[in-house]
């Protein structure tokens, strides 16, 4: 079923913003300053990377929030805890194309134009649902450490010493 478009493209815009900001922020801490316009990042004299196109947007956000569904059905943790994975998927997408932009980017000036664009829109689908994958698993098991389930309850009998006899 086809997404109508006006959610589409705000989902589209609201994805794009977070990761373009998450990822110009990485960049920046790593002392890489690019002029950002009208969503281009100018990268080189000769190429600019459309962030709205390179984050992957509401495709990757959808895909991510499959990947997190299907790790939560595959659990058998209480219902709360499924649900938490679940929605863990949506901060997990997030950082996930911010790390694809990032290393997208940085592919793209430290080593070649080429495999920095085979990044971004080649392999980077598969990257960043292996990705959310692991991060997943290890929020699963993050969450297994932290919470301690709790202890089992003897039963006791209503009546001890009292044998029941029919009639």
């Amino acid at each position: 079923v086809p997404i109508p478009s006006a959610i589409e493209s705000t989902g589209d815009g609201v994805v794009a913003k977070l990761v373009s900001t998450g990822s110009l922020y990485l960049l920046e801490t790593a002392g890489l300053f690019f002029p950002l316009k009208d969503g281009l990042l100018q990268v080189s004299d000769a190429t600019t990377i459309d962030l709205s196109i390179a984050s992957g947007g509401l495709r990757v956000l959808l895909a991510v929030l499959a990947v997190s569904a299907a790790a939560a059905a595959l659990s058998s943790k209480p219902v709360w805890e499924r649900l938490f994975i679940v929605a863990s998927g949506f901060p997990i997408a997030i950082l996930c194309g911010v790390f694809r932009v990032t290393a997208g980017c940085l592919l793209h000036i430290g080593v070649s134009g080429w495999l920095g664009d085979v990044l971004l829109f080649e392999v980077a689908g598969w990257v960043t649902l292996a990705a959310a994958w692991c991060l997943l698993l290890t929020e699963r098991e993050l969450l297994s450490r932290l919470l301690i389930p709790p202890p089992a309850r003897e039963v006791v009998p209503v009546l001890r010493g009292v044998e029941l006899t029919s009639h």
